[in-house]
């Protein structure tokens, strides 16, 4: 693999907008964050740079909050930028915020220093935090993270030191110590720094046991009592399984503290029974155990109806009830699918006055990529009702540009939340906003382009070279080299298609539809350009 050429480049973009914020929250929509889509989207440009592909690295992100409820000098805008190293890896992240006149008393700016294992060159190996001391104009310690890893990358070991500015030295705070058979775990132990002994003291651990075919058979997390002076179990997970390896039983514990002792009062075990098949047909769930009754609160039974690939297309939901030892109807689920076994009617009906009356119903969308596009709920009030409604959209590319939930009332839809996203040609995220009643949130996402085959910054866009035709749906053409050239072309993702030294009459009948990027290197110059597919 070559490496990366280059200095570490930073994007300061500081912008006046009246825009203000909330604390810095999930901003999520539909249950996926913005920073777990920056971070998978971080994961994927490492994929790239390991096939030597083109990748986009993140220079700057902005973010704005407003919230009715928080204090004025709490919605401060905020802004992080980073650095990289030679492998492409995130060597420093800057966080500072930017406050109004009269907040200037709530400014922070915080740093984060980032070096990595010698072997496992895009593992953290060490963490340093450090606070900007105003008044010194100086950075300051703060705290600082230290992991070791085994030959499968996996974390063996991470200690945490705070920073002690009275004696100007590190002092240990946590420290978490794990093993592994290959990539299960096996053991994780939580220790924490004795200031009396000046040793490390173990006061939780994790365990974990396996059959031969690697599945999980217990789970037990133990924590030292500090007032009994001894170690208690406080969670623990079995499970069971048949002949097939199918689950057959799962049970969860769970103690908590009653008149100072510790009792075992949340458990939950289902069994589990399956066809010929080895698709599941029964569950039974008992839940809620009572310490007073020393039964269970809740007895429940859900017998499975499949179709031939093993979707459940009939749901019986089923109450235990203890005066006549029978399972009584509780309700029913009746569901559709289409030809990518993905739900497109769920109709839930109960069991009332000996009959089943409809309860719910939700009518899901999808559109050509089969990519869910709205989600109807509706209610039964002698005739189907709105309830709520989910919509999302996507670009061409499938990226979720808009997502909304809304609610029914006084026969309108109200928006509750509303999020927007906007990717850059690459489809790389360089803007969201997120709305909720009384807060929003906004952010903006920079980027800085390279090309690790090359490892050469590709701000050379132009030099006078053309793509002809472009659109293109059969040959292109590099029209402006004087000399040979290797043509290289990659999709938005950065994935590279498509490899040539020649700039005539390139063949490129087998892409599909959409842009792509066309990078031209010679002894002379280097350059991107971008093309369309039709």
């Amino acid at each position: 693999m070559n490496n990366l050429v280059f200095s570490p480049v930073v994007f300061l973009l500081l912008f006046n907008v009246s825009a203000i914020c909330q604390n810095e929250k999930d901003n999520d929509f539909r249950g996926i964050s913005i920073d777990s889509l920056v971070k998978k989207q971080s994961e994927f440009q490492k994929q790239n740079r390991d096939a030597n592909t083109l990748v986009f690295l993140k220079d700057s992100i902005i973010n704005y909050y407003f919230d009715d409820f928080i204090e004025p000098c709490e919605n401060q805008p905020t802004k992080s930028y980073y650095t990289y190293n030679i492998n492409g890896n995130v060597a420093t992240k800057e966080t500072k915020n930017t406050p109004d006149a009269g907040c200037e008393s709530d400014a922070y700016y915080n740093r984060e220093t980032y070096s990595y294992d010698e072997i496992h060159l895009n593992s953290v190996k060490d963490i340093l935090l450090e606070t900007f001391d105003f008044t010194t104009n100086a950075w300051v310690n703060s705290a600082k993270k230290h992991y070791e890893y085994d030959a499968y990358y996996n974390k063996l070991e991470e200690i945490r030191q705070l920073w002690d500015g009275s004696i100007s030295s590190w002092r240990n705070y946590l420290r978490f110590e794990n093993t592994y058979d290959v990539h299960l775990p096996l053991t994780a132990n939580r220790y924490s720094w004795d200031s009396n002994t000046n040793a490390w003291f173990l006061n939780q651990s994790d365990t974990y046991n396996y059959n031969t075919n690697r599945k999980l058979l217990e789970y037990m997390h133990d924590s030292w009592n500090y007032s009994l002076n001894q170690w208690q179990t406080l969670r623990k997970t079995i499970n069971e399984y048949d002949a097939n390896e199918n689950i057959a039983m799962h049970a969860e514990y769970q103690k908590y503290s009653s008149e100072n002792q510790y009792e075992w009062n949340r458990i939950n075990i289902s069994y589990y029974a399956y066809d010929a098949s080895n698709f599941i047909i029964e569950e039974i769930k008992y839940s809620d155990w009572n310490n007073t009754t020393e039964n269970w609160d809740t007895k429940k039974k859900y017998d499975y109806t499949n179709d031939a690939n093993g979707y459940p297309v009939e749901t019986g939901i089923y109450l235990w009830n203890e005066t006549t030892s029978h399972w009584d109807n509780d309700s029913q689920l009746f569901t559709t699918y289409n030809a990518h076994h993905d739900i497109v009617e769920e109709i839930t009906q109960v069991w009332e006055t000996n009959a089943w009356i409809n309860s719910e119903r939700k009518t899901l969308t999808y559109n050509t990529s089969n990519l869910l596009t709205e989600e109807l709920q509706e209610i039964w009030n002698s005739g189907w009702e709105n309830k709520v409604r989910e919509t999302t959209v996507y670009n061409e590319f499938d990226n979720i540009l808009e997502y909304t939930y809304e609610y029914w009332y006084n026969n309108q839809w109200l928006t509750d939340f509303h999020t927007l996203l906007d990717y850059d040609e690459h489809q790389n995220l360089i803007h969201y906003i997120y709305s909720y009643i009384f807060d929003y949130a906004e952010g903006y996402i920079y980027y800085s382009e390279y090309d690790v085959e090359l490892g050469l910054s590709n701000y050379n866009v132009d030099a006078g070279v053309a793509i002809v035709p472009n659109p293109s749906n059969r040959f292109i053409s590099i029209l402006g080299l004087d000399q040979d050239a290797n043509v290289s072309i990659y999709d938005i993702a950065g994935k590279l298609l498509l490899q040539t030294s020649s700039k005539n009459q390139i063949d490129v009948s087998s892409l599909a539809q959409g842009m792509y990027m066309v990078n031209i290197t010679s002894a002379e110059i280097v350059l991107a350009k971008k093309f369309i597919k039709r």
